[in-house]
């Protein structure tokens, strides 16, 4: 099964087996930074989608929001995120939690929620690729 594309640090790669590192570190981590899966989704759709084809992906504001809708702007598709952002407490997920140290190298800092509970955000990410009519305005 594929791993969250969450950042694992370059110590816990070291600690699988080479076999699996050398499978999953390409294939199914979201590398040091987090981004690797979904930066290969959002380069790789516009061949893949017909027009008006549509792409939805999920991740946690700790993997940054911001450039996930510039990334989906530059390969030419309309994006946008669906709904609000959702909180989600740290201690309630078991990943997360152990990829913490990865996660804060990126320089993210947990917030609070109303309980006292650290919480992380977690937002839908939509990606359109436009109609030829869209493109020029028709």
């Amino acid at each position: 099964s594929a791993l969250p594309p969450i950042p694992i640090s370059t110590e816990e790669l070291q600690r699988l087996p080479k076999d699996v590192r050398l499978h999953h570190w390409p294939t199914s981590t979201g590398g040091i930074s987090g981004r690797n899966l979904i930066d290969a989704m959002i380069k790789d759709a516009p061949q893949r989608l017909k027009p008006g084809g549509s792409i939805l992906t999920v991740h946690a504001d700790f993997l940054d929001c911001e450039s996930t809708l510039k990334k989906i702007a530059n390969v030419g598709l309309k994006g946008m995120i669906l709904g609000s952002l959702v909180p989600k407490k740290l201690k309630d997920t078991k990943l997360t939690t152990t990829r913490r140290m990865a996660i804060e190298k990126l320089g993210y800092k947990f917030t609070l929620d109303s309980a006292g509970d650290e919480q992380f955000l977690v937002a839908v990410f939509f990606g359109q690729k436009l109609e030829k009519f869209d493109i020029i305005g028709i």
